[in-house]
């Protein structure tokens, strides 16, 4: 008796299941738009179904709003590919006076940067 109060046994695991929510008229719904959209397709292929147009014309109007960030970054992104570029062919061509002559150049250009502010 004294024995089983200095060791601990661990407690039973449960097992533990969340059901996932079945609904089935929702699932009659969506095979019926499926059927529906398949007998249209069959019916005249040539022609475009409109709701993937109405989309395609969604999905363009909202990459213009977000235009602004995403030129921003773009443009980062390209000064940064153009530097390694020319720190590469720099180097190659003239070796480390290159790495020096850019350094300043980054060094001038943040200099200016603060003294801005």
């Amino acid at each position: 008796m004294i024995l089983k109060g200095i060791f601990k046994v661990p407690a039973h695991k449960r097992f533990a299941f969340k059901p996932r929510y079945y609904d089935p008229i929702k699932e009659e719904i969506t095979e019926r738009t499926k059927r529906i959209e398949t007998e249209l397709q069959e019916e005249d292929p040539t022609k475009p179904h409109s709701s993937t147009i109405r989309g395609a014309f969604k999905r363009k109007t909202g990459s213009k709003k977000t235009f602004g960030k995403d030129y921003s970054a773009a443009v980062g992104q390209l000064s940064a590919t153009a530097m390694l570029v020319t720190l590469c062919l720099g180097y190659w061509y003239f070796g480390n006076k290159i790495i020096y002559a850019i350094g300043a150049i980054v060094g001038i250009y943040i200099l200016f940067r603060l003294r801005k502010k």
